[in-house]
């Protein structure tokens, strides 16, 4: 819902909020956020591409390097999203002290 209103790196507010509210070990609080956005990320831009069959992953793909099509394109960016999230869950571990 966020992703309407706000820019790409929402998922880093989102993972902070994750990473203060819930008691968890810095890597559950990593693994619980990379999780949530590279499934979310990665699942929503199979299925666009998908429904609409258009060419744009494929070509896009193709611009970073010729073996890229557009379904190792959505993971690309799923791992991607997840990082950030990933970090941002650690930081807010981090935040919420011991």
């Amino acid at each position: 819902l966020m992703a309407l209103f706000l820019p790409w790196w929402n998922v880093a507010i989102a993972g902070l909020i994750g990473g203060l509210a819930f008691k968890r070990t810095y890597g559950g609080a990593f693994l619980g956020s990379f999780l949530g956005v590279f499934l979310l990320w990665t699942l929503s831009a199979l299925l666009i591409s998908w429904q609409t069959g258009s060419p744009l992953p494929d070509r896009v793909g193709a611009l970073i390097s010729p073996s890229i099509n557009g379904s190792l394109l959505a993971v690309i960016s799923g791992v991607v999203g997840g990082l950030v999230a990933g970090i941002a869950g650690m930081a807010g571990r981090a935040f919420r002290g011991k």
